[in-house]
C-alpha cells in the first residue's frame, strides 16, 4: 500500500502551488467529518473549517465539513 508515504501531501502541495501560480486566491474543499486522516492532512497544510453541513453525505449518513485555504 502507498498510504502514509507523503504522496497525497506532495500532490496536494503541487496542486495548490499551481492554483496560486495561476491566480487563484482561495481553495475550498469538502470532506467527511469522520475522515480523520484527510482532516489531519488538510489542517497540516493550513486549511481551516468554514462550515459544517449536517447530514451532507448519504452512504453512510454523515456530516460534511467545508474547509478553505487562502492562497494569496
Amino acid at each position: 500500500t502507498s498510504r502514509r508515504c507523503g504522496i497525497g501531501e506532495a500532490l496536494l502541495r503541487y496542486a495548490l502551488g499551481e492554483a496560486a501560480r495561476r491566480g487563484c486566491a482561495t481553495c475550498t474543499l469538502e470532506v467527511r467529518a469522520g475522515n480523520a486522516a484527510a482532516l489531519a492532512l488538510y489542517r497540516k497544510l493550513g486549511f481551516a473549517q468554514r462550515k459544517r453541513m449536517e447530514r451532507y453525505y448519504a452512504e453512510p449518513r454523515e456530516d460534511g465539513l467545508e474547509l478553505a485555504l487562502c492562497l494569496a
